[in-house]
């Protein structure tokens, strides 16, 4: 196994643990770890504790992930691309149904929301629905189609038998005859998926916003702005880094096709746009919330000051519809999408309709994805 390969999925996977660390950090204080708690129990000392056992846990999740690939390294390079993301995230799964129950153990002994007010707030004002920004879209369809252009350039020049699949070390291990799918099925895909990112973009913004009982109407209309235009945001710039990084490894893979280096090289820059990419959806997220908080913070005085201040009800005790604090199901809330109680933007709602006509239609696209890019390839 090369070193840049090991290095590959390392990085990748501590760029992955460190976002799961800071998410505490990201959330609502009264969702520690997915768990609703009211507002006089967010610094209880049970929740300081089951966060720091959290974050230990990441850590150690992410050092056993890093030995058992290096002990498996030897064996097989494709084996450890493949089983170290997915032992870190299932250790990391682990870490968080584990420690997240002694909240869940203290609430419930203690009563947390006995004698408190909650109540669920929706905002059912006519609002102005507006639109994901064309430029994220024009600008990744633009790389696509430069990307093909190049291609329709050398496709002449391209042999009978082209390689379609590349390991993590820039080595060809897939080939198959020359013909318009095998050469442009890529770009193609990729038109496919900005298609996707728009659709969920534009999703975002039509969606209605769901408020938490203790936001007046202002806060509650700046963060749900605030997470719409994040989430349009992060999608488009998403769309773009992925048009580029499938652009750069598939022109490589026609100009070069035998040359580790300049594939290599492509997916690192790859690599390194994606990082990036999500560096800055997370940053500009984090930014944004915390200055919600802190328009919350000082609404909240004016009101003390002008003797308007009264006790604000608490976020809805609603456990049982959240498995784990991350799947979301419930038959009376006709909601689609909520926001996530561990996590950014939103999530799904299995018990409604439109939930699971959508969780269908991904699993359909994750498979149709798969089917294209592994078992078809393998049946040429």
């Amino acid at each position: 196994m090369t070193v840049f390969a090991f290095g590959f999925v390392i990085v990748i996977t501590a760029f992955v643990a460190a976002m799961f660390l800071v998410m505490p950090a990201m959330v609502r204080r009264t969702l520690p770890l997915g768990v609703s708690v009211p507002q006089s129990h967010v610094n209880d000392p049970v929740v300081r504790s089951s966060i720091r056992r959290y974050r230990s846990g990441i850590v150690a999740a992410w050092v056993v992930s890093v030995l058992v690939s290096a002990l498996a390294s030897p064996v097989s390079s494709q084996l450890v691309l493949a089983v170290m993301p997915l032992l870190f995230i299932a250790l990391s799964g682990v870490v968080y149904v584990v420690t997240r129950r002694s909240i869940t153990a203290a609430k419930r002994e203690g009563a947390w929301y006995e004698g408190a007010t909650t109540r669920l707030v929706a905002d059912a004002s006519p609002r102005r629905v507006g639109h994901p920004s064309v430029a994220w879209l024009v600008a990744s369809v633009l790389v696509v189609w430069v990307t093909i252009a190049i291609g329709v350039a050398v496709y002449p020049s391209l042999p009978a038998v082209i390689p379609i699949h590349w390991g993590g070390a820039g080595q060809v291990n897939g080939t198959a005859p020359k013909s318009v799918w095998s050469v442009f099925g890529v770009p193609l895909i990729t038109l496919g998926v900005i298609a996707l990112f728009y659709g969920m973009s534009w999703l975002t913004l039509v969606t209605p916003p769901r408020s938490v009982a203790s936001d007046t109407p202002e806060q509650a209309a700046r963060r749900a702005g605030a997470q719409r235009h994040l989430a349009s945001a992060g999608l488009g710039i998403m769309s773009l880094v992925l048009s580029i990084g499938l652009g750069l490894t598939t022109i490589a893979g026609w100009l070069a096709p035998d040359s580790d280096a300049v594939m290599t090289a492509a997916l690192l820059t790859t690599l390194v746009l994606v990082v990036a990419a999500v560096a800055v959806i997370l940053v500009r997220y984090y930014r944004s919330m915390s200055a919600s908080r802190a328009a919350a913070t000082q609404t909240a005085s004016r009101s003390v000051q002008g003797g308007l201040e009264r006790e604000r009800p608490d976020a809805p005790d609603d456990d049982r519809y959240w498995k784990f604090g991350a799947v979301y199901i419930n038959r009376d809330d006709p909601a689609t999408f909520v926001p996530k109680r561990f996590g950014v933007g939103w999530t799904v709602n299995l018990g409604s309709p439109g939930g699971i006509v959508f969780a269908v239609v991904i699993v359909l696209i994750i498979l149709g994805a798969l089917v294209t890019v592994v078992v078809v390839p393998g049946l040429r």
